[in-house]
């Protein structure tokens, strides 16, 4: 697999990390919220049009090595002081309103929790709403995971263009197999760990849904009146090339059909 990671995607990055953002006044949050997202579902849109009302800073924070390290609460190796560094994310990432955001895969709650699901379920207890995205067509959905490790393009920011896939159907198929069957088993572990929430503090969508509309609605439910941008946001991400999507789901959906199996000799 060849990857490729653009300036542009990378300077989208580091600005969202940079001391810019630490916009906290060191006050505590009066709302804290956790998007639990599945890789491919939008989650780093949502993010961005969350910060673009003002709705908290959302990151990956617990991947956000350099920012640990930054806080005082982590060193080169990777290690991060998980407790001190969620005290300094809730002092300097809370927004003027009150509100704190922070978005995880499953494997970043994985890694928080050292695998243990009642320990998961404890982390996210610890904030006041989670909510839950997934995505309804989890082909799509492998087969955008594999485009962005083909071509190191996770997101398309402000600047770029999409980048085409540029890979024989006879590697790429057994990769999008490979990521859909994670898929799978990651929407298993997300379902028993949030089994263990209160309910109420559990909100779902789904990828489909995701409308200027419905992250509108999201808005106001987390935070109830009118807020500003904490600051300039470095721009939305935009979704790929959904015709590239389409015609790659195809292809493989041909093949699935056409493939027969041979008995293994005796």
């Amino acid at each position: 697999m060849v990857l490729f990671r653009s300036e542009t995607q990378r300077r989208y990055k580091e600005r969202l990390r940079s001391p810019e953002w630490d916009v906290g006044d060191g006050s505590a949050p009066r709302l804290r919220y956790a998007l639990l997202t599945l890789p491919r579902t939008g989650g780093e849109w949502l993010c961005a049009s969350l910060r673009a009302r003002g709705i908290g800073v959302p990151l990956e924070y617990l991947t956000a090595d350099e920012l640990a390290q930054r806080l005082g609460c982590g060193d080169r190796a990777g290690n991060i002081d998980l407790p001190a560094y969620m005290a300094h994310l809730r002092a300097k990432r809370t927004t003027p309103n009150g509100i704190f955001g922070l978005k995880l895969h499953p494997q970043h709650l994985k890694a928080a929790s050292g695998g243990d699901e009642p320990a998961a379920a404890h982390f996210l207890s610890l904030f006041d709403r989670i909510v839950v995205l997934r995505r309804h067509d989890r082909l799509l959905q492998a087969i955008s995971l594999v485009r962005a490790f083909v071509t190191g393009q996770f997101h398309i920011v402000p600047g770029d263009a999409p980048v085409p896939v540029e890979v024989d159907d006879g590697a790429l198929f057994p990769e999008i197999a490979s990521q859909l069957a994670r898929i799978l088993e990651d929407e298993q572990y997300v379902e028993a760990v949030v089994a263990r929430i209160e309910p109420g503090k559990v909100t779902r969508l789904w990828y489909e849904d995701l409308t200027e509309t419905r992250i509108d609605a999201l808005a106001r439910d987390l935070s109830p009146g009118s807020s500003a941008p904490a600051r300039a946001d470095p721009g939305l991400p935009r979704r790929g090339d959904a015709e590239e999507a389409l015609r790659i789901k195809l292809r493989f959906l041909a093949h699935v059909a056409a493939v027969k199996l041979v008995p293994k000799p005796n």
